[in-house]
């Protein structure tokens, strides 16, 4: 499995595996990720300056999964993960913790720009 920044084409696969993850756990209501009004375009939100998302492809070239980060509090220079998601298919691989760590150091040389 690679890990790459999100691109256009990778908005619809993102969005399912939230919202599938979401429903399986119940979560699928109004305040949680599965309503955000960006998942069809999270490409195009995390490419503005000091946010990123990073997408899991498996060896068929699929998306199976993503985290980002974006700013939290500008004056302080937080960012905060956000949605890390994983197909059923990925899980158990620790992505998680590749994702995170790449998301951490992803979020530490933004606030340097």
């Amino acid at each position: 499995m690679n890990i790459r920044p999100i691109q256009v084409g990778d908005n619809q696969a993102i969005k399912h595996i939230l919202q599938s993850d979401l429903k399986a756990a119940h979560l699928d209501i109004p305040g949680t990720a599965y309503f955000d009004k960006n998942l069809d375009t999270l490409s195009q939100f995390y490419e503005k300056a000091r946010r990123g998302y990073f997408v899991v492809i498996n060896d068929f070239q699929e998306v199976v999964g993503g985290a980002g980060f974006a700013e939290f509090d500008l004056e302080k220079n937080i960012a905060e993960l956000q949605k890390l998601y994983l197909a059923k298919s990925a899980q158990g691989h620790r992505l998680s913790y590749q994702l995170i760590s790449l998301v951490e150091q992803a979020a530490k040389e933004a606030r340097l720009r």
